[in-house]
C-alpha cells in the first residue's frame, strides 16, 4: 500500500483524498501516517466489495477512483481521466 500511495502522489494531479479501508482485524502500518491526504478507516465487514462500498460512502470528492493496494497507474492517469 505504501508504494501505491507514494506512486499516486507523485502524479501530475495529486489527489486531495486517498481513503484506505482495512478489515477490523488487520493491523495498520503506522508509517502510512506520513501521507497528509490519506484517511484510514476500519470496516466492520470483510470482503473487497464491502470495503469498496464503505470507501465510496466516505468519499467527499466529485471524482472517485478505486484501486487495489497492488495497482499501479501511470503518473498522468488522474490528469487524463479528469480531462
Amino acid at each position: 500500500l505504501d508504494n501505491t500511495i507514494k506512486f499516486i502522489n507523485k502524479g501530475t494531479n495529486k489527489p486531495r483524498q486517498i481513503i484506505a479501508i482495512f478489515p477490523k482485524a488487520e493491523l495498520i502500518n503506522i508509517k502510512l501516517s506520513k501521507y497528509k491526504n490519506l484517511m484510514i478507516f476500519i470496516s466492520n465487514h470483510y470482503g473487497q466489495v464491502n470495503q469498496r462500498i464503505h470507501g465510496f460512502n466516505l468519499s467527499k470528492t466529485n471524482f472517485t477512483l478505486q484501486l487495489d493496494d497492488d495497482c499501479f497507474i501511470s503518473q498522468e492517469a488522474i490528469y487524463e481521466l479528469r480531462s
